[in-house]
């Protein structure tokens, strides 16, 4: 839930299996369901549009059922994020994942939009002269350190003044140190 939309290599680095053909049975299970469990996966139909379809991962997401699990448990984040447009969020998705799994091979500690907005009792947006909203964050932790990191995720579908304007954004929250209070 972290990460939102998955394809299912990067879901299968999670997974912590070993075998591919046992991953690939419960990917099953979690799309399809049992007779006594509705599924907890979906696969995002935006997915299927895609150009050369049969050459890529298929991708996942929580399905609803999956959502109130999640709520049932108290692992479910007010922070998640599902207001972009699905391939977008897949990008995202995939770069916080990257992220993760490169810091799990470095023994350092991923820390999650979730983790950090719930730590700090904040939201996502930050208002500066307009209101910034990156497209993640996430922090990382070695040793006794923290840095935090907000990500933006460019499809080359937003145009030069856009651009231009969130990195102006981005300057104005350098010098005023508006994220020391955020």
């Amino acid at each position: 839930y972290r990460h939102n939309v998955l394809p299912s290599n990067i879901l299968f680095s999670f997974s912590g299996l070993k075998n591919v053909d046992t991953y690939r049975k419960l990917l099953t299970k979690w799309t399809h369901g049992t007779e006594r469990t509705p599924p907890i996966l979906v696969r995002p139909p935006y997915q299927f549009q895609a150009q050369n379809r049969e050459s890529a991962f298929l991708v996942y997401q929580m399905s609803r059922t999956g959502q109130r699990l999640l709520e049932r448990l108290g692992k479910a984040s007010p922070y998640a994020r599902y207001d972009n447009h699905f391939v977008h969020q897949l990008f995202a998705g995939c770069v916080s994942a990257a992220i993760e799994i490169g810091c799990k091979e470095r023994n350092l500690t991923f820390i999650s939009r979730h983790e950090v907005l719930d730590k700090l009792k904040s939201t996502l947006f930050i208002e500066l002269s307009k209101k910034l909203i990156p497209d993640d964050l996430f922090g990382i932790k070695y040793e006794s350190k923290y840095r935090f990191f907000a990500t933006e995720v460019d499809r080359d579908k937003e145009g030069y003044p856009e651009i231009k304007a969130k990195i102006l954004l981005y300057k104005e929250l350098l010098t005023s140190r508006a994220y020391k209070s955020h």
